[in-house]
């Protein structure tokens, strides 16, 4: 006896209770399921590729819309693991595979599936859906699925970091330290060389220690030390 099927591209079709199945799965890994907010229905299409606002939804326990991956993350909610898993599975899979969930006002970000529907492009035996379902169940044991993509990142939000303020600071805490006036001068015209002789030397403390207070920002926690190497070795102070 042949269970419910549903038409699939090229002419093939998925076993619905299979694709049920692997639904059920995302729950044990994470997955939030979210409905869309009563009357809204008509009004909003939360379908592959497309985008709804977190406003839009709330999480429901039985009928649901949405299924919610455990990558979400904003100004005060999530790490900066969640951003890089995020960025990992959209790039694996495609962006178009996803509900892109957002909210503006604090910078909310989350990718989600159209529950129990098919994923563009699969094929019957939902192989793309039951790879998707093993990268969460390895991102549930790991929780990071790129340390190559992890590593990067902290790397751009440390040079964030050094453009909007950590530049700043370690000027007026060479200035504090300069020996005479001259070495003072010279702290002012290396901050002020397009080149960044500073920075350079900042960055090329192999001490360094970057960790991610949110996930936008991350602080230094040997800022003190790696002053003190720029001081030593680019303006050769004993200090």
């Amino acid at each position: 006896m042949t269970g419910p099927v549903t038409p699939a591209p090229g002419g093939h079709e998925h076993d619905d209770r299979e694709l049920h199945a692997e639904f059920l799965l995302l729950r044990l890994h994470g997955c939030r399921f979210l409905r869309l907010r009563e009357g809204l229905v008509e009004h909003v299409t939360a379908d592959h590729g497309g985008t709804v606002d977190y406003e839009d939804l709330r999480t429901s326990e039985w009928t649901s819309d949405l299924v919610e991956l455990p990558v979400r993350y904003s100004d005060t909610h999530g790490s900066d693991l969640d951003v890089v898993n995020q960025q990992y599975l959209i790039e694996q899979f495609g962006a178009r595979v996803f509900v892109h969930l957002r909210d503006d006002r604090d910078g909310a970000r989350g990718i989600a599936l159209p529950v129990c529907r098919p994923l563009p492009g699969d094929d019957a035996d939902n192989s793309v859906l039951h790879r998707l379902t093993r990268e969460l169940e390895r991102l549930r044991v790991v929780g990071l699925l790129d340390e190559e993509r992890h590593s990067a990142y902290i790397g751009t939000l440390a040079h964030n970091a050094w453009r909007s303020h950590l530049r700043a600071e370690a000027i007026t805490a060479l200035r504090a330290m300069s020996p005479d006036p001259q070495e003072d001068r010279a702290v002012v015209l290396a901050g002020l060389d397009a080149d960044d002789p500073i920075g350079e030397a900042y960055f090329g403390f192999e001490g360094n220690e970057w960790a991610a207070v949110t996930p936008f920002r991350v602080r230094n926690g040997r800022h003190d030390e790696a002053v003190m190497h720029v001081a030593t070795t680019l303006f050769a102070w004993e200090v």
